[in-house]
């Protein structure tokens, strides 16, 4: 019996998940998968692909200690949200400045860029220089000059206000 005759069957009106019949893909010779299931495998598969997209994702503060190089120490400055893309083998980077104080600091920053073994593969860029206003939050977008960068470092001066 076809799902439009079982409708017109019991009316319009009493149609509910548990009396229309859920609808199977074949999938092998004796295996079935339901629509549900193919949707979930899909989802799943889906968010695979994206999730090996991504290199580094560091929201925790060992992490982003780690790529994070400070040659002061301002506690009124910090590095609060660091992550890093690579795609069709150019790195991108994104760091978030958060001030903690209520008075505007001056940062000073600039990048090492590193290849797979740890050496530099760029000579060493110039500071540049960035206010980040009080309580405030500011966002660094940057990608390496050279393909081979596969790993960074930010170097981080601020002055103490």
């Amino acid at each position: 019996m076809s799902a439009a005759s079982k409708i017109d069957e019991i009316g319009m009106d009493s149609v509910t998940e548990s009396n229309v019949e859920r609808y199977s893909i074949p999938c092998g010779p004796t295996e079935r998968l339901s629509m549900y299931s193919k949707r979930r495998i899909t989802v799943a598969a889906l968010s695979l692909i994206v999730l090996s997209t991504l290199s580094v994702a560091a929201p925790a503060s060992g992490l982003i200690s780690s790529k994070v190089e400070l040659t002061t120490s301002n506690d009124n400055v910090q590095v609060t949200d660091l992550r890093a893309v690579q795609s069709d083998r150019l790195l991108r980077v994104q760091a978030e400045l958060t001030n903690f104080s209520p008075y505007n600091q001056q940062v000073y920053y600039r990048f090492k860029w590193l290849d797979k073994n740890g050496f530099t593969v760029w000579d060493d860029e110039p500071w540049k220089p960035m206010i980040v206003y009080g309580s405030q939050r500011q966002i660094i977008n940057v990608s390496p000059p050279s393909l081979f960068a596969t790993d960074f470092r930010l170097v981080l001066h601020s002055s103490q206000r």
